[in-house]
């Protein structure tokens, strides 16, 4: 009979433990759902699966410089398809010719042809288009330049535009238009004393950029070359939200933006700074606007970070480094909250990358 009874006690405080523990699981798994807004980017800038072709394109000995064919012609020896043609002729040009800085200070434009590009290694958008155009056909790439209006240089937030000022590529690959901004790719432009100051920085996200991202800064003057499901108008495109490019290059996803643009819900992005490092984006909000006092989930991936702080009200909240992931949980209150990244260990400096606004 005890041990009928003692047998009886053990199940039932077994059953009992059961039930709390399984209890507590599940409101530790309750506790941490916190809200959170996963990334499916297309572009990565951490796996640059075009490593090969540009260490390539990038080391051209000087006897193969002399002419457009003889380059084209090394340039391609090694490919196995039009992709990695437009590749290596992408980072070649993106390389090795520099943004004319003089022709758009003064207005007064050199010869945008292939040949004087080539020659003089220097360009506005034109001369980089008409570049990339000729070099892909010579390798028999179904190449085209695109004109139309970017938010590029000289470009502020809500201007109209009275004429095209951009020019860009497309290239068939498989049945398939993509996109290309090679001036873009060559660099970034600066203001000095009122000038225009250009820096050289191989950038490759505007190659085979996704269209849903590229509408965003780029009109063609033809539409058809939106390849976009849905056609924006020029007006429509002026009111489009504003992005920096420095957003799309650290892994937002074009096409959930682009669709949240047209139905209304984003008509905001968060200011977006150029930082030289490589971050790729997780798990961050799309939209400038953040809700106050509501728990979210912060998840970036970086390479070459020693640390990553949320200001936010002058109150710093580090990440969790974990490898080359940071991470945090954080309780935003209203006010401005950024996202700072610092490279150097020895220094206090840091450096933004994305700023919110908390309401």
């Amino acid at each position: 009979m005890n041990s009928l009874f003692r047998t009886l006690s053990y199940c039932i405080i077994f059953i009992i433990a059961l039930y709390f523990f399984t209890g507590s699981t599940l409101s530790i798994k309750q506790k941490n759902n916190f809200p959170e807004e996963i990334i499916p980017s297309k572009y990565d800038c951490l796996s640059n699966v075009w490593n090969d072709q540009d260490r390539y394109a990038a080391s051209v000995p000087d006897k193969y410089k002399s002419s457009i064919r003889d380059l084209v012609k090394y340039l391609c020896k090694k490919t196995t398809n039009d992709m990695e043609k437009a590749r290596v002729i992408y980072t070649w040009i993106a390389l090795n010719i520099s943004y004319d800085d003089n022709s758009f200070n003064t207005g007064h434009y050199r010869d945008p042809s292939p040949e004087s590009v080539f020659k003089s290694k220097e360009a506005v958008c034109e001369g980089y288009s008409s570049l990339f155009e000729y070099m892909g056909k010579q390798a028999g790439l179904d190449a085209v330049s695109v004109i139309g209006y970017g938010k590029g240089i000289g470009y502020h937030k809500g201007d109209k535009f009275s004429a095209t000022n951009h020019a860009w590529n497309a290239i068939n690959i498989n049945g398939q238009w993509r996109l290309f901004d090679v001036t873009w790719a060559s660099g970034y432009g600066t203001g000095v004393n009122g000038k225009l100051v250009t820096r050289k920085r191989f950038n490759g996200f505007w190659f085979d950029t996704d269209p849903e991202a590229f509408i965003f800064s780029h009109l063609p003057e033809d539409s058809k070359w939106q390849l976009n499901t849905h056609t924006l108008t020029k007006k429509e495109f002026e009111n489009f939200p504003f992005v920096e490019d420095g957003y799309f290059e650290m892994g937002f996803d074009g096409k959930t933006c682009f669709q949240n643009a047209i139905n209304g819900s984003l008509t905001e992005f968060p200011t977006a700074y150029g930082v030289d490092v490589l971050i790729h984006v997780v798990s961050l909000p799309y939209q400038k606007k953040i809700t106050r006092n509501k728990d979210l989930k912060i998840k970036v991936t970086a390479i070459k970070a020693c640390d990553i702080i949320i200001f936010n009200n002058n109150a710093a909240t580090h990440l969790t480094k974990s490898g080359n992931d940071f991470s945090a949980i954080i309780h935003p209150h209203s006010g401005k909250l950024t996202l700072d990244v610092k490279t150097d260990p020895g220094s206090s400096m840091y450096s933004t990358m994305l700023e919110y606004i908390v309401k």
